[in-house]
């Protein structure tokens, strides 16, 4: 029988966007999911829902709290949006939940838009003076939000759902990339502060020692200037073999894990990095520029480089597919890795923080 430590209480969620796949969204239908087992009343409410679940979240400007009931709202940030004004005005006390905000530098030149949200959000971190916990989802965002001024902060980190990874994998994936060959994978939208660039670079010094390989860019775009950049990328340096993807299903992305050799990640600016531990998840091994939340996340597993230095990147990448011992090593400590994002610590985590919060 269910402990329903949340009995009796109204606990909804706030966030800008809900697309299933997306981090945010996933975890928030997440805690959603456990706020209704531990017996409250939960919805979750967003400025943009995409059409699989128009009919499982309802827009943000229905939400209603009344002060004097037992209610609470969680608060998922990660952009300056509309959303913002309105969760101040709540009064109810928030518990924040931050994924953290790119540096709107690193969108300049491509996503003029995404800088301006961008900024516009870390301008806004500071100002939610109705905030009484602000959670990160690592412990690089707890020590932002500590930074901006919060005084009561902790860690709540991304859960990470074995059940995505029991799905039966796409064929047609397996069938076209599972052939043998050498398959180096990068899962993340096509945006600039991924620096999908810079996996390009280091694959093409590794074409050198394994001229038959192949780059798997998986994920969608949301920069597509950059995306063009990319592809004129890969022209000049006469690459053959990169394939990029548009967004792929969950029986796809299973297939695309599946058939990878090695993951290589070389972005500049992670508040988590659920493709990580999604790789190891999947019996990957990972090789990841040392970046933001990136070793947190990785902890004793993966390798990480703190230089890109693109031919001593190629030779590891040569030695994780070659030398069996190491490789066999690597994904061990990466499945025990994944032990600590499993959906039943981290919500024993969500209820000690939560719990306190539900007092009349």
């Amino acid at each position: 029988m269910a402990d329903c430590w949340a009995e009796g209480w109204t606990v909804h969620q706030l966030t800008v966007g809900m697309v299933r796949g997306d981090a945010i969204s996933d975890a928030a239908l997440l805690l959603r999911d456990w706020l209704r087992e531990a017996g409250a009343r939960s919805e979750i409410y967003a400025e943009q829902i995409s059409a699989e679940l128009a009919g499982e979240v309802r827009p943000y400007h229905e939400l209603t709290v009344d002060p004097g009931r037992r209610e609470r709202v969680i608060f998922h940030f990660s952009i300056g949006s509309p959303i913002s004004a309105f969760a101040r005005q709540l009064p109810a006390p928030l518990v924040m939940v931050y994924h953290n905000i790119t540096p709107p530098e690193l969108f300049f030149g491509a996503l003029p838009h995404a800088a301006a949200a961008t900024a516009a959000g870390r301008w806004e971190l500071g100002s939610f003076a109705n905030v009484g916990l602000a959670l990160g989802d690592s412990e690089w965002n707890r020590r932002e939000l500590e930074a901006a001024g919060y005084p009561e902060t902790g860690v709540l980190p991304l859960a990470v759902d074995p059940r995505r990874f029991s799905l039966a994998p796409d064929p047609a994936v397996l069938a076209e990339y599972g052939d043998g060959r050498t398959n180096l994978l990068t899962v993340s939208k096509i945006a600039p502060h991924k620096r999908q660039e810079d996996v390009i670079k280091a694959f093409a010094y590794y074409k050198r020692l394994d001229p038959t390989a192949r780059l798997l860019v998986v994920g969608g775009v949301l920069a597509p200037r950059y995306q063009r950049w990319l592809e004129q990328l890969v022209s000049h340096l006469r690459l053959r073999d990169v394939v990029f993807t548009d967004r792929v299903s969950d029986a796809a992305l299973r297939a695309y894990y599946q058939v990878a050799t090695v993951y290589l990640s070389m972005s500049e600016h992670e508040g988590f990095g659920v493709p990580l531990i999604e790789a190891l998840a999947s019996g990957v091994p990972v090789i990841a520029y040392a970046a933001a939340a990136v070793p947190e996340t990785l902890g004793p597993a993966g390798i990480l480089v703190h230089e890109k230095c693109y031919p001593v990147i190629a030779e590891l990448i040569a030695r994780v597919v070659h030398d069996h011992a190491f490789r066999a090593q690597l994904i061990a400590t990466g499945r025990e890795r994944v032990q600590a994002f499993a959906p039943e610590r981290v919500r024993a985590v969500f209820r000690a923080h939560l719990e306190p919060r539900l007092v009349a």
